[in-house]
């Protein structure tokens, strides 16, 4: 029998944030729903972003278009080209795109209580406004972080994604294995 010890952040890797995350009376990871982390998806276009670019409602809508989805309750996953353009470089944690109040208000407007993004986070990490974060909070919205091969379902539709959190208890966020079902 083998076994290992692993001790790690609550925000590790490909990960997904809890309400609690920046709101101390929003839920912990293991007091929301599993099902708010599968459903429909859909990948959004956005590698025209620039990095520490920031993507708006109307790149948002643009998106949608050429992605042919409407999105309505979609779990939306937004692909910027982070990651083909700095990984393995260190520099892959600094020029992350922001997610604007706008884009933030038209996925909750569709109702997407969810989304995720490549990078280290859906803000600019060195602007302390964090702008996606708080509308999230203030909406309760959730989002993933650090996702991988985003490229892979861009154009494909609707897919089916799961990217279920380990229910540790009191957490404010927890890594997930991301999976896109693709019909």
């Amino acid at each position: 029998f083998t076994t290992y010890y692993m001790g790690m952040l609550d925000h590790t890797g490909t990960h997904v944030d809890a309400l609690s995350h920046n709101n101390p009376e929003g839920a912990t990871i293991d007091k929301m729903p599993v099902e708010m982390f599968m459903g429909k998806a859909v990948c959004l276009d956005l590698r025209h972003i620039p990095d520490r670019g920031e993507v708006t409602r109307e790149d948002m809508e643009a998106a949608e278009k050429e992605a042919g989805v409407r999105v309505d309750g979609h779990i939306v996953l937004m692909c910027t080209g982070l990651n083909a353009r700095h990984w393995p470089n260190d520099s892959v944690c600094n020029n992350n795109p922001q997610i604007s109040a706008g884009a933030t208000h038209w996925l909750h407007e569709r109702g997407s209580k969810v989304h995720g993004v490549e990078g280290p986070s859906t803000d600019r990490v060195d602007e302390n406004l964090f702008i996606n974060h708080r509308i999230c909070r203030d909406l309760e919205m959730v989002h993933y972080e650090w996702l991988w091969n985003l490229e892979e379902v861009i154009g494909v539709g609707e897919f089916q994604f799961q990217g279920i959190p380990l229910r540790i208890k009191g957490a404010s966020g927890s890594p997930v294995r991301a999976l896109a079902f693709i019909d």
